[in-house]
């Protein structure tokens, strides 16, 4: 009985440990200006698009903004902890992302840019038949960051570039 109690006792506080650290979705962290043409998706049109663009079928998408431009599409959450997740740097998140790329495309490339004083690391694989650039930014004072997503064609790849360019020039943090 004693050992049950004692498990149970560190289950809940490392439970308790986990929650704190855990991301919360804020629809207001960061405001960004979408370049011209660029199309809100729903979740059956988010299906479709990648059913019908890429033949690594991602039936999950985990981000809470999808959109589309042309044949590129662009998904991104923003989000806010209550305790800063991640005392490592934009270095260190590179590297954790080149190392998980490894195992699951070919890098391309990977750099730590900075607009509008938000700093970004960015990298980018081939995925075989496509492309994916995952982005993440740096945490704001109040412990918000954003990261997101673009997949793209071979034939999209100039084009997703000065999209995601586009979009890092014009987003920023709220002030809320």
């Amino acid at each position: 009985m004693k050992m049950k109690k004692i498990i149970v006792t560190f289950i809940t506080i490392f439970a308790n440990l986990y929650c704190f650290g855990q991301a919360l979705p804020m629809p207001d962290v960061v405001n960004i200006n979408l370049p011209g043409g660029t199309e809100k998706l729903s979740e059956q049109q988010y299906l479709n698009f990648m059913s019908s663009h890429f033949s690594d079928k991602v039936i999950r998408n985990y981000h809470d903004h999808v959109y589309k431009k042309g044949d590129i599409l662009f998904s991104y959450r923003n989000q806010a902890v209550t305790k800063k997740m991640f005392e490592e740097s934009l270095e260190l998140l590179q590297k954790q992302y080149k190392f998980s790329m490894e195992n699951s495309s070919p890098m391309i490339e990977s750099k730590i840019v900075s607009y509008n004083n938000i700093r970004y690391v960015i990298v980018e694989g081939n995925k075989g038949d496509y492309y994916v650039i995952h982005f993440h930014s740096d945490y704001d004072d109040k412990y918000r960051f954003i990261n997101g997503t673009l997949r793209y064609n071979a034939k999209d790849r100039e084009a997703a570039h000065q999209y995601l360019e586009s979009i890092l020039q014009n987003s920023h943090f709220t002030n809320k």
